[in-house]
């Protein structure tokens, strides 16, 4: 959804500047985030997973609202598009198993024993 973001406004050929750069803001927040979070395959491991849920559920209700707010709603494209991925970004937010877990970072496996060591 970040990509789309980022993209969007020079594929559409946004006409207002506060949607093209927005879209691009969001976009570029949502790689860092992403990027950053304490998850299985994040480049570096600084963002509590609480934080990325709470980021992604903020992302989706500005982008869903920032068209109305910010009065570009007039112009189609970007506000199917801002409208479309916020309720996409919800979604995901809302519909991942956000496991404590998840967000462990170097954590080992504790030993097991199979046998007693005496005996």
């Amino acid at each position: 959804m970040a990509l789309v973001f980022i993209i969007a406004p020079f594929v559409l050929d946004y006409d207002d500047s506060t949607a093209k750069w927005l879209s691009v803001a969001i976009g570029a927040v949502m790689l860092v985030v992403g990027m950053t979070t304490r998850w299985r395959w994040s480049l570096v491991k600084l963002i509590p997973l609480s934080m990325h849920f709470a980021g992604d559920v903020a992302i989706g209700v500005i982008a869903i609202a920032a068209p109305f707010v910010l009065g570009f709603s007039d112009e189609t494209a970007p506000t199917v598009v801002f409208v479309v991925l916020g309720i996409g970004e919800l979604g995901a937010a809302l519909g991942t198993a956000w496991r404590a877990e998840d967000g462990r970072v170097h954590t080992a496996a504790e030993p097991s024993r199979t046998a007693p060591l005496s005996g």
